[in-house]
């Protein structure tokens, strides 16, 4: 296995699924939400982008190894 996608469900009392994920030199994360009582779940998105590169970058430099097909941002593995 190369990758994995963390996905979890959602039910009419959690509107809301957030899912993280490390494998293989990576940390994934996974939003599932009910846009009809979630509209704005961009925006939590975002904000956790957001504090990821904060993170990143109060680590201070590091090598991250490269992976074939591996995309910037939140499945990235480096600052996007």
């Amino acid at each position: 296995m190369l990758e994995a996608f963390p996905c979890v469900p959602i039910m009419s009392n959690a509107p809301l699924g957030v899912a993280v994920l490390s494998y293989n030199g990576q940390l994934d994360f996974g939003l599932t939400g009910d846009w009809d009582i979630l509209p704005d779940l961009d925006v939590f998105a975002a904000g956790l982008e957001e504090s990821r590169r904060e993170l990143w970058d109060a680590a201070g430099p590091t090598e991250v190894p490269a992976r074939a097909g591996a995309d910037a941002g939140m499945n990235g593995g480096g600052p996007g």
